[in-house]
This record gives structure tokens, sequence and C-alpha cells, in this order.
């Protein structure tokens, strides 16, 4: 786990303290045609969200690891990881048992008209 994530920055801190490592990935031989082209990181970020959701219901958590990083750096972790060229990493996703008391970020809520729009 420390080798894994090693390649992605946002752990520091509190990497060592995960239970598991989730490396999300897609094979980017299953989409075929240009209109294709984004679809894997669709595909992998609701496969990933549907993933975290499900570790909270079982009272774990989980914290999504951004994974934004440039080419050579994703060629050299997916070497060290032995993900083939045909698989692009998605994201990463720590997870682990929670303490009993945390502090979380609060944001003050945005009034829905700010955020959509309706066609």
């Amino acid at each position: 786990m420390a080798e894994v994530l090693s390649f992605q920055n946002g752990n520091r801190g509190f990497g060592d303290t995960l239970g598991a490592v989730f490396v999300i990935t897609a094979d980017m031989r299953a989409f075929t045609t240009m209109g294709e082209r984004n679809q894997a990181w669709i595909d992998g970020g609701i496969f990933a969200m549907s993933l975290a959701m499900s570790l909270h219901a079982l009272g774990l958590g989980a914290c999504m690891l951004n994974w934004s990083v440039e080419a050579r750096h994703d060629k050299l972790a997916r070497a060290a990881m032995g993900i083939g060229d045909e698989y692009a990493i998605i994201t990463m996703l720590g997870a682990g048992y929670p303490k009993d008391t945390v502090r979380i970020a609060a944001s003050p809520r945005r009034d829905v008209s700010s955020i959509l729009s309706w066609l």
C-alpha cells in the first residue's frame, strides 16, 4: 500500500492510516469510437462513487484520491503496480474504519438557483 500511495500526492498526513487502497481502472479496449473517448472516466467515476457509498453503507470510511498526474508519472505507477498499457487509472480510493470523532470541512449551502439552470 505504501508504494501504491507514493504515486498519489494527496494522501500525505493520513495515507499511512488507511486500511485499504483501491486503484480504479478502466479497460480502454471497451471504448472503440471517438464519441466514447471520455467514457472510461465517466464510467470509472460512477463506479468509484458507487464503491465509496457501498463502503460507507458497511460502516467504512472512503476517500477519493485524485489521479491528476503527468503521462510519465502515470507510466511509472502503472509499471510498478503491474497495470497494463490498455488500462487507464481513473482514481484511487482510500478506505478504512473511521475514528469515533472526526473534524470535517463544512461549507455554506448555496442557493439552488446559483447552480441549477432549467433548459
